[in-house]
C-alpha cells in the first residue's frame, strides 16, 4: 500500500480526517514536530505522497515540561530555523513545502489541506498570489470543510502513476522486510566455497531499494530491463539448484534462467514497435519469487509489500479460486507442457534453426529455445507467457512416459498444494489468467 506524509499539528483534524486518508493510504506518517516534518522532507523512500497543512503554529507552542531535553531540542531547532528563514508560525507548512522541493520532491504529489477558502486571509489563496507572480504554481488544496472529497480528489491524483507507485513502494518494503527479517538461504544454491557475503547482499538490496527514481519515467522500458538485470545478477552464482518438493525452493530456476536470458538476449526485454515484455506485474512477480528464493522467513504469510505488489495485478475473481481446486490446473498444466514442445518440434521441421529437444523439462526446453538462433528466441508474446508458466510447471513437477515413436503415452504430477503455503496461494491465484489464455 502506498505512504503518505501527513504534516498536521492539530490532533482534532487528525482525528477528523485520519480515517480518509487510512482508505487509501494505510496508516499516515504523521511527524510530532516541526523538526520532525524537516527530517521527513528529506527522505524520499519513506513515503509516496505528501498532505501539507500551510498553518503549523502548534508545533511552536511549548507543550509539556520547558526544561526537558526533548522541548528544549524541539524549541532550539525551531529558533534557529527561523533564523535563517523568515516566516510566520500560522505559514510554516510552505516552508515544508519548498524542502521538500529542493529534495527534489514530485509536486504533483504534494497536496495542501487547508480551511477558510475564499477568505482574503486565507493563506493558501495569499501564497499562490506569490507564487503565480514568481511563474510557479502551487499545489492543489482541499478545503478542510469539505472531507467527502478527499479520498476523491487522492484518487483521482495518483490514478495515472498507481501502478508505478505501487511498484516501487513495494520494492522499497520488500528490501527493507528482507533486511531485518530474511536468513540467507542463497548460498545453498551454491556447491562451491565462494559464499555470498551478507554485507554483498545487503548492498544488493539497498541497490535495488534506492533504484526507482520519485517521479514515473515517460519511457519506462528501459529502466525496467535495467532491473531485471539487477534483480537477477546473483543467480548467476547458483549452481546448485536442486529438487524441493516441500519448499519448492527449486523455484529459483526462474531467476536462473531471467539472468541467463538477459544477459545473452538483450533484446528480449527490450520495446520493439510498441511492443514489450517488460511491465509492472512481472517485475512484481520476478521480485517476490526472487525475495522468497533468496531468504528464508519465519512463515509463509503473505508479507505486506507481497500483497501490494499483487495489486499490480487484475484483481482476482472467484472462479480462480475453484480452478486452483480441481483439475483444471493440471489440464492448463499439461497444454502449456505440450503447445511448448509442438512449437519447438514445428520450428525444427520448418526451419534449419536446431533446438534441442532432448530434456523432459518445460524451463530446461523453454532455456534451450535461447540457446538457439531460431526466431522464437525474440518473440515477446511466448516468453512474457513462459516466464509465467515456468512456475505452474516447476511446482507441479511434470513426470513425462514417451513411447519408442516418440508420443506421449503419459503425463504425471507431483501435486503441490498451494494453500500450504500462502504466499504461494496469492502469487498463484494473480498469475493465473497471465500464465493461461482464457478463450
Amino acid at each position: 500500500m502506498l505512504k503518505v506524509l501527513w504534516v498536521e499539528d492539530d490532533k482534532a483534524n487528525i482525528d477528523e480526517y485520519k480515517n480518509e486518508l487510512c482508505k487509501i493510504f494505510g496508516e499516515p506518517i504523521i511527524p510530532t514536530s516541526f523538526k520532525a516534518a524537516c527530517v521527513y522532507a528529506k527522505d524520499s523512500l519513506a513515503y509516496d505522497f505528501v498532505i501539507i497543512d500551510i498553518d503549523l503554529s502548534k508545533f511552536f507552542k511549548i507543550i509539556g515540561d520547558p526544561n526537558s531535553a526533548d522541548v528544549i531540542e524541539k524549541t532550539k531547532f525551531n529558533e534557529d530555523i527561523k533564523k535563517h528563514i523568515s516566516f510566520e508560525e500560522k505559514e510554516a507548512g510552505i516552508v515544508i513545502f519548498n524542502l521538500l522541493l529542493e529534495y527534489g520532491f514530485p509536486k504533483d504529489r504534494m497536496l495542501f489541506l487547508t480551511a477558510n477558502v475564499g477568505s482574503e486571509n486565507q493563506t493558501y489563496e495569499k501564497f499562490n498570489k506569490y507564487f503565480n507572480s514568481a511563474l510557479m504554481l502551487l499545489p492543489e488544496y482541499i478545503d478542510k470543510n469539505d472531507t467527502n472529497k478527499i479520498s476523491e480528489k487522492l484518487k483521482k491524483m495518483i490514478a495515472p502513476i498507481n501502478s508505478y507507485l505501487t511498484l516501487r513502494r513495494g520494492i522499497i518494503d520488500g528490501c527493507i522486510e528482507a533486511k531485518d527479517n530474511g536468513t540467507l538461504y542463497f548460498n545453498n544454491y551454491i556447491k562451491d566455497k565462494d559464499n555470498v557475503q551478507r554485507e554483498d547482499i545487503e548492498n544488493y538490496l539497498d541497490a535495488m531499494k534506492n533504484f526507482f527514481p520519485l517521479r514515473k519515467p515517460e519511457k519506462k522500458n528501459e529502466l525496467y530491463k535495467h532491473f531485471i538485470r539487477i534483480l537477477s545478477h546473483e543467480w548467476e552464482a547458483a549452481n546448485n539448484i536442486k529438487p524441493d518438493r516441500e519448499n519448492k525452493k527449486d523455484l529459483a530456476w526462474i531467476m536462473k534462467y531471467t539472468r541467463h536470458w538477459t544477459t545473452h538476449n538483450s533484446k528480449l526485454f527490450s520495446e520493439v514497435d510498441g511492443e514489450t515484455l517488460v511491465d509492472e506485474k512481472i517485475l512484481a512477480y520476478l521480485f517476490i519469487i526472487n525475495l522468497r528464493m533468496m531468504f528464508d522467513y519465519e512463515d509463509d504469510k503473505l508479507k505486506p509489500y507481497e500483497e501490494a505488489l499483487l495489486s499490480t495485478f487484475d484483481k482476482v475473481k472467484d472462479k480462480v479460486l475453484d480452478k486452483l481446486e480441481s483439475n483444471d490446473v493440471k489440464i492448463k498444466v499439461t497444454d502449456a507442457y505440450l503447445d511448448l514442445r509442438k512449437k519447438v518440434s514445428k520450428e525444427n521441421s520448418t526451419n534449419n534453426f536446431f533446438i534441442d529437444d532432448n530434456t523432459f523439462h518445460f524451463s530446461e526446453l523453454a532455456n534451450n529455445i535461447q540457446l538457439s538462433k531460431s526466431n522464437l528466441r525474440n518473440d515477446k508474446k511466448l516468453f512474457s507467457k513462459l516466464i509465467y508458466q515456468m512456475f505452474w510447471l516447476i511446482t507441479s513437477n511434470p513426470l513425462v512416459d514417451k513411447k519408442p515413436d516418440g508420443n506421449f503415452l503419459e503425463i504425471k504430477f507431483w501435486e503441490f498444494k498451494y494453500e500450504k503455503k500462502p504466499y504461494l496461494s496469492a502469487l498463484a491465484r494473480h498469475i493465473y489468467h497471465r500464465s493461461f489464455t482464457e478463450e
